[in-house]
Order: C-alpha cells, then sequence, then structure tokens
C-alpha cells in the first residue's frame, strides 16, 4: 500500500542505503545469490536461486513491520509482492505512483528511472 504522502526523503535515504549495503554484501558473498545446497550437489547444480526464497520471507516480514508502523490491517498489504527482485534491487527503482507523487524518476535528476 503506497502512502506516498507519508513518505520523506528520510524514507528514499533509508531505502537507497540499504540496497547499496545489500548489493555489497552480494558482491562480497556471491554464494548468497545460490542456494547453498546446490553448490554441494553431486550432480553440479550451482545455479539454483536461494534469493527467491529469502526476497519472499523478507516481503512476509515487511508486510508485518509496515502494518505495525502505520497501523493498517495486515490484510490491506498484498500477500505477494507487486515487484520482483531484480526490481527492488534496483538502484533508481521507486514505484510508479511514488515517482509521479514526490518527482522521483524525473528524466533531470536522473533517479528512479528505469531505462
Amino acid at each position: 500500500m503506497y502512502q506516498p504522502g507519508k513518505r520523506s526523503d528520510s524514507c528514499i535515504n533509508t531505502i537507497t542505503e540499504q540496497r547499496i549495503a545489500l548489493e555489497e554484501l552480494l558482491e562480497d558473498s556471491p554464494s548468497l545469490r545460490c542456494d547453498p545446497r546446490a553448490i554441494y550437489s553431486p550432480i553440479g547444480k550451482r545455479t539454483v536461486a536461494f534469493l527467491p526464497e529469502v526476497f519472499e520471507q523478507c516481503y512476509q516480514k515487511a508486510r508485518i513491520k509496515a502494518a505495525q508502523e502505520t497501523g493498517i490491517k495486515l490484510s490491506t498489504f498484498p500477500s505477494q509482492c507487486s515487484f520482483d527482485q531484480e526490481e527492488v534491487l534496483e538502484a533508481g527503482f521507486f514505484p510508479e505512483v511514488l515517482n509521479r507523487e514526490s518527482g522521483i524518476g524525473n528524466r533531470e535528476s536522473g533517479i528512479g528511472n528505469r531505462e
């Protein structure tokens, strides 16, 4: 659930900082992108995605936290994330409605553009 009127520059900065920290973690530990069971698999599968499973768990925790922080019922938040993990990790990605309401993603700033 978007609340662009309640979003501040501080929130945008926090999202950006967390994306950078996560990307650095994934660069330092590429195995986090893979299922650890697959790394040691006798059939040599090394590309089984582990991150999607973690992504789903994190989204569910974020729903709970958002409901608690906003006082909005948990059932109001979509049970499935509306964005894929690549979008969420993309440095300049912010939902379309946020872009329109806050000016983020305008072509002049270069922030939030997905092109």
